[in-house]
């Protein structure tokens, strides 16, 4: 079962005594060549095994029609090894994230916490919308979550503005111009927070900002006052 010869593997498929440990063993070594494996995929008494299933599915030689056939019925830790494998085709990765993201509403906390450390930047995009700042923590820590991860959690109506100055003391996430001015522009950024921003934005960014009637006062003022001394100093330059 373990074997990288393909002949040997396609003769253990053979054996009269092949049990479902042995099956799922063969179907995640990577030298089982494609017609082994399409082999399986025909034999519906392999099926009545959910490991078998599940190792079916995550099977980057699988048929497409046999993976989106038996994704729905598997439990979401393995919809997310599909979802995470970049050797299974597209289509069947994208509807393993799809299937997560559904699922979301019903899953428990402490399960949404183990997901946000594993996901797929898709998942994740989907997670962000949450209140609990523990899993937006959990998202942002992600390697996989992105610049629209975070844009997309500072512009959710859910996030506390507490967490949005725990995001700006994370080095990775502050040091994208993007989300400093996303901060700044959001209504739920705390004023002193965003006062922080105004310094390290462009003139047309800060331009904006001042005559953006949603920001208080305080803060288009000191925009303004920025702006002004921004232009001085351009003017001085020339």
């Amino acid at each position: 079962m373990y074997s990288r010869n393909p002949k040997v593997l396609v003769r253990a498929l053979n054996r009269s005594d092949l049990d479902e440990k042995s099956l799922v063993l063969l179907l995640k070594n990577p030298a089982l060549p494609r017609p082994a494996v399409e082999r399986i995929c025909r034999e519906e008494m392999f099926f009545s095994s959910y490991q078998v299933q599940a190792a079916v599915v995550q099977n980057p030689r699988t048929p497409e029609r046999i993976g989106l056939r038996y994704l729905p019925v598997l439990f979401w830790k393995d919809q997310l090894l599909v979802a995470r494998d970049f050797r299974i085709r597209m289509v069947l990765r994208r509807k393993a994230d799809r299937a997560i993201i559904d699922r979301l509403r019903k899953m428990a906390l402490g399960e949404k916490l183990e997901l946000a450390r594993l996901a797929t930047t898709e998942i994740l995009n989907a997670l962000v919308i949450e209140r609990d700042a523990r899993l937006l923590k959990a998202c942002l820590e992600n390697p996989r979550a992105t610049e629209e991860t975070a844009l997309r959690l500072i512009r959710s109506t859910n996030v506390e503005p507490g967490f949005l100055v725990k995001l700006a003391q994370m080095p990775r996430w502050f040091a994208l111009y993007a989300v400093k001015l996303e901060l700044s522009r959001a209504e739920l950024t705390p004023v002193p927070l965003v006062l922080r921003i105004l310094p390290t934005l462009k003139l047309e960014d800060l331009q904006l900002l001042a005559r953006d009637k949603r920001q208080p006062v305080v803060v288009t003022k000191q925009a303004r006052e920025i702006i002004g001394l921004k232009l001085e100093e351009s003017a001085r330059e020339e």
